[in-house]
């Protein structure tokens, strides 16, 4: 990629944007996917884009396209989890545990492991479980010891 050009200059602003300005976010992904429309971390941009403006539907079809394109990945998978933990709400739970724990199996460690694992703990917790939720909460805690988020949730 040419320093400079339209493309190394929208995946800057992206990695620039991560986390921030969702709407941007989005812009700035379909502008590079316009020009390379198998590129993968656009692809994972505007998924999150998705996710972080709770898109739903735009977040499932992206989604579904990210898995045809990149089915090594695991954060689609992860953002399909969340489409039907978020958007669904408890017609779906069980398809969310489905794919969280299918996360677990491509990836048992890391960052995207400790958000499967969180997740299954909220979906324990919804379903009055609360022994099987606190254990989710301490295997993603196990992970990363540190995290205060994890550490007062499971406090409660």
């Amino acid at each position: 990629m040419k320093q400079g050009s339209p493309l190394s200059v929208w995946l800057m602003t992206l990695r620039s944007l991560s986390g921030s300005r969702p709407d941007l976010i989005e812009h700035y992904a379909k502008e590079v996917l316009n020009l390379e429309p198998e590129h993968r971390e656009a692809m994972y941009y505007l998924v999150s884009s998705y996710y972080m403006m709770q898109n739903f539907p735009l977040l499932l079809e992206s989604c579904r396209k990210a898995l045809r394109l990149f089915p090594e990945e695991v954060w689609p998978y992860l953002n399909l989890g969340h489409y039907y933990f978020y958007h669904c709400q408890a017609d779906c739970y069980y398809y969310a545990l489905q794919v969280y724990r299918y996360v677990l199996t491509r990836c048992p460690y890391g960052y995207n492991a400790k958000r499967a694992m969180r997740q299954i703990a909220e979906i324990y917790l919804i379903n009055w479980e609360p022994a099987k939720a606190v254990s989710w909460l301490e295997r993603a805690l196990a992970l990363d010891p540190e995290d205060a988020e994890y550490r007062s949730r499971l406090a409660l």
